[in-house]
């Protein structure tokens, strides 16, 4: 299965490479969030990689290719996290593949096309960057880390973020929004982030992220310490050190 995620992660970044920076026309999904062409031929690639190997598994995809064929196994595709930071030019995107076994994440990988980064992982495997194995940060104090606050694309869950992002943002060296989750959660799994914060998010965004920062030594749990699944309302991923501080802070709602 990571054979296949790899090679549909690749493909679809060749396709996000060669529109990238070109005047690319976009339709709104809501009042802040769109989508564009892209997200949509890099997804369409993706799901025929996947299918042409896996045709009995379950597909759950952002921008609507879900399939449910009752297996146990399910793929879980974000075809282009940062799509407003790709539109606008700025290199901070991405491709999520996960793959969930009964609901939990047993294999992901995340790739950055525009700085040639490629992410796996396999449960019990390790986490691996462009082949290297990677590791989280070692930083154990809260006041030296940087975190990632990612802000939602719904107006309901902004004000809430921001409110989180101020629980915390006093006790951390910086605080980042970057604008892709998957992005985030790269950058923690291979030590350059200690901590990622999700007020909210959608499992696309993270299944493969969970994979990745856990098998490179880090931590995920909900604000309240426990299991990160699919129903789950928010998310702090972590280096481990700094993770029972930062949720003591953040489980007061």
């Amino acid at each position: 299965m990571l054979e296949t995620a790899i090679r549909a992660a690749k493909e679809a970044g060749k396709i996000q490479l060669k529109f990238f920076r070109k005047n690319i026309a976009y339709k709104k999904k809501s009042k802040y969030d769109i989508v564009t062409k892209v997200d949509i031929l890099s997804e369409k690639k993706i799901i025929e990689i996947i299918k042409k190997r896996f045709p009995k598994h379950n597909i759950l995809a952002e921008e609507g290719g879900a399939q449910n064929n009752n297996s146990e196994y399910t793929w879980v595709i974000d075809p282009l996290d940062g799509t407003v930071n790709y539109s606008n030019g700025r290199a901070v995107f991405g491709i999520s593949i996960g793959v969930t076994k009964n609901g939990d994440p047993i294999a992901g990988v995340l790739y950055d096309p525009y700085h040639k980064e490629l992410m796996h992982a396999q449960k019990g495997k390790g986490c691996f960057l462009n082949g290297k194995r990677v590791r989280v940060s070692i930083q154990n104090r809260l006041i030296e880390s940087v975190v990632e606050q990612s802000l939602s694309s719904q107006k309901k869950y902004r004000q809430k973020t921001l409110k989180d992002a101020e629980k915390y943002l006093a006790k951390v060296r910086s605080v980042r929004m970057g604008g892709s989750s998957i992005i985030s959660l790269l950058d923690l799994a291979v030590g350059r982030f200690e901590g990622a914060v999700k007020t909210t998010f959608h499992w696309w965004d993270v299944a493969a992220g969970i994979i990745l920062v856990q098998e490179a030594g880090g931590k995920v749990t909900d604000f309240n310490g426990k299991k990160v699944t699919e129903q789950s309302e928010n998310m702090i991923a972590s280096n481990g050190k700094i993770h029972a501080a930062l949720r003591k802070l953040l489980s007061k709602r």
